[in-house]
C-alpha cells in the first residue's frame, strides 16, 4: 500500500496522472478521424446520381462512435477553388487528407454499366509515414447496391480499426462441380412431370472473385464453346471438362486499369471467336480484342467502347463502337457504330445506327421480334425521372414501334 502523507503529494501525483492521460490516451476510446472523398463517376451521366448516393450510404454507415468522418465544410474549406472530385490517386488522397488532420483517407470510382455498377475503394493508414493503399471492391446489379455499399462499408470498418472481418476474409475452400443427376429419357419420351417444367442448374463453378461480365464462345476453333469470366481485375477462361470446369488462363490489365465487360464474337471471319474485353482507364473506357489458342494473343486495342455482339439468335457477329473521352458527362459519347474489319485487320466505321439519344450501349440486341422478316433493335433509353430505363423497340430507320411504359 502506497502511504501519501502530504496533501501536495496528491495533488503533484494528479497532476502527473493527468498529463500521463492527456497524452497517452486509451487506444480503445480514441476517435479515428477519416476523410471520405467524393467518387469520381464513369458511365451513363444519366446515372451520375449514384455518385452522391454510394458517398452518402458510405456516409452514414461509417460515422459512428469509434470513427468520425469529417464533414463536407471542412473539406471545401481545404480545397477552397478546386475541384474535390479530382482526388483520384492515392499521392493526391494522402496530401489533400493530412490537411484535414485526418487518420484515415478513402477514394475510388463507381463504374456503372448497364443496370451493373462496381465501386472500388482505396484505404490509406496515414499514421504511417509512407501508406499505402488497401484496395476494396465490390459488383452489383443497381437493385442489390445497398447490400453491396453495407459490405464495403463494413470491410472499410474493419480496415481502419484494424480488425479483420471474418466473413470479408473468409475463404471458401474449393468445391467440385455436382456430377450430373440421373436423367430420363428425353425428347417425345420425356415423361412430363411438374419437376420438368422448372429449369435445374446443370453443376456449379466455384469462384473466389465478384463476376461483372461473362460471354461463351468456340475461341480455339475445336467446335468446343470456352466460358469467359470477368472481375475487376482478370478475365478467366474455362473449358468443360467431364468434371466440371477447368481454368485453362488468365488474363490481368495493365497498370491503372480495371476491367468493365467481356463479350466474344468472330468478328473477322476466321473461323474462331474473339475476346472483346472493355477496360476503365481514369474516365474515360478503352477497349482491346483477343484471340486465344491456349494463351490470350491481343489483336488490337483502341479507346471507346467495343462489343461483339450477333444479328439474330443464330446470326452473324456485328461488332459495335462508341467513342469514350476524357471529359466529364462523356464516358459513352456520339453515336452508336456498326463496324468492319479492314484488310489490315483493324475496325474501322462502317455506318451509325438510328437509335434516339440515351440508347444505352450495353443493352442493344438485334431479333426479329415481331415476325416479319425484318430485323428489329431492342434496347434501354434513357433513364427517366423515376431512375429507370424505358424498353424500346425499333425498326432499320430507327423508328420506334414500341416502348415500355
Amino acid at each position: 500500500m502506497i502511504n501519501i502523507r502530504k496533501t501536495g503529494d496528491l495533488k503533484r501525483i494528479l497532476i502527473l496522472l493527468a498529463v500521463f492521460f492527456l497524452l497517452c490516451p486509451p487506444a480503445l476510446g480514441q476517435v479515428k478521424k477519416v476523410a471520405l472523398f467524393p467518387l469520381a463517376f464513369n458511365g451513363d451521366a444519366s446515372k451520375d446520381y449514384l455518385k452522391q448516393g454510394v458517398r452518402s450510404m458510405l456516409l452514414s454507415r461509417l460515422d459512428n462512435q469509434d470513427l468520425e468522418v469529417i464533414n463536407d465544410e471542412i473539406m471545401n474549406s481545404v480545397f477552397e477553388d478546386q475541384n474535390a472530385d479530382e482526388v483520384r490517386s492515392p499521392k493526391k488522397a494522402e496530401a489533400v487528407a493530412r490537411r484535414m488532420n485526418a487518420d484515415y483517407a478513402i477514394f475510388g470510382s463507381i463504374n456503372a454499366l448497364g443496370d451493373d455498377c462496381s465501386i472500388d475503394l482505396g484505404i490509406l493508414d496515414l499514421q504511417q509515414k509512407k501508406p499505402k493503399p488497401e484496395w476494396l471492391s465490390a459488383s452489383a446489379a443497381q437493385d442489390d447496391l445497398i447490400a453491396a455499399v453495407e459490405d464495403l462499408a463494413r470491410k472499410s470498418q474493419a480496415a481502419i480499426s484494424g480488425k479483420q472481418a471474418a466473413a470479408a476474409l473468409k475463404k471458401q475452400p474449393p468445391a467440385e462441380v455436382e456430377p450430373d443427376k440421373k436423367r430420363t429419357a428425353g425428347g417425345i419420351f420425356l415423361e412430363q412431370q411438374k419437376s420438368s417444367l422448372m429449369i435445374e442448374p446443370d453443376g456449379s463453378l466455384p469462384l473466389d472473385m465478384a463476376v461483372m461480365a461473362f460471354d461463351t464462345g468456340d475461341l480455339n476453333g475445336d467446335g468446343s464453346m470456352e466460358l469467359v469470366v470477368l472481375a475487376r481485375k482478370q478475365v478467366r477462361i474455362y473449358t468443360r471438362s467431364q468434371d466440371g470446369f477447368a481454368l485453362q488462363d488468365t488474363l490481368k490489365p495493365s497498370s491503372g486499369r480495371s476491367f468493365l465487360q467481356v463479350s466474344t464474337g468472330d468478328a473477322d471471319g476466321n473461323g474462331k471467336d474473339e475476346v472483346c474485353i472493355v477496360s476503365g482507364h481514369g474516365i474515360r473506357a478503352e477497349s482491346s480484342v483477343w484471340e486465344w489458342d491456349g494463351e490470350f494473343k491481343r489483336l488490337y486495342e483502341r479507346n471507346g467502347h467495343l462489343r461483339i455482339t450477333k444479328l439474330g439468335n443464330n446470326g452473324n457477329p456485328v461488332m459495335l463502337f462508341q467513342e469514350s473521352l476524357s471529359q466529364e458527362d462523356s464516358f459513352f459519347y456520339g453515336d452508336i457504330w456498326v463496324m468492319k474489319i479492314d484488310r489490315q485487320g483493324n475496325p474501322v466505321k462502317e455506318k451509325a445506327l438510328a437509335l434516339p439519344d440515351g440508347a444505352q450501349f450495353y443493352s442493344i440486341i438485334f431479333r426479329d421480334i415481331i415476325g416479319d422478316n425484318q430485323m428489329e433493335t431492342l434496347f434501354l433509353g434513357r433513364i427517366n425521372a423515376r431512375q429507370r430505363g424505358l424498353l424500346h423497340l425499333g425498326n432499320a430507320e430507327g423508328q420506334t414501334i414500341w416502348q415500355s411504359d
